[in-house]
């Protein structure tokens, strides 16, 4: 929920209001440091699914790589976020010297798979515990005793 939340004003930020003259020319000020309104907003709104709402698929994808030595899916999705994360902090911070360097920053992609890796397991888990549910009933509806039927 929480990741919805905090991903639908970076989709506003991106895709809706670079189309309104006036928000436009805001986002795209330039701050301290070679920073954008518009990338400062991202990062302040992608870090907390990034380092507190994705904590339990960094847990286990750690654990998978720990003791299992195995990669997972959550290997998988944890070095896709944070390269995309980190390459964007870089990006920032190469730009506090480098007036030239004008490049891209992520902070949106890695909060955009989070929410929807994140959304799509709270649907599985809803789905299992309706399917469960249903389940219940069915063994509820066994007869306790039963006539057998000899020819």
């Amino acid at each position: 929920f929480w990741c919805v939340l905090l991903a639908l004003p970076i989709f506003i930020i991106q895709f809706v209001l670079p189309s309104i003259p006036a928000a436009d020319s805001v986002l795209s000020h330039t701050l301290a440091l070679q920073v954008t309104v518009a990338e400062l907003l991202e990062l302040l709104l992608a870090s907390p699914i990034q380092l507190y709402i994705a904590l339990p698929i960094y847990v286990s994808a750690y654990s998978a790589m720990r003791y299992n030595r195995r990669a997972n899916m959550d290997t998988l999705i944890t070095m896709s976020t944070w390269t995309a994360y980190g390459y964007s902090l870089v990006v920032m911070f190469v730009r506090t010297w480098d007036n030239t360097f004008d490049t891209e920053v992520f902070f949106a992609t890695a909060a955009y798979l989070l929410t929807l890796i994140v959304f799509g397991r709270w649907m599985e888990l809803a789905a299992k515990s309706k399917t469960s549910a249903v389940i219940e009933q069915l063994a509820s509806l066994q007869p306790t005793t039963a006539f057998v039927r000899v020819p």
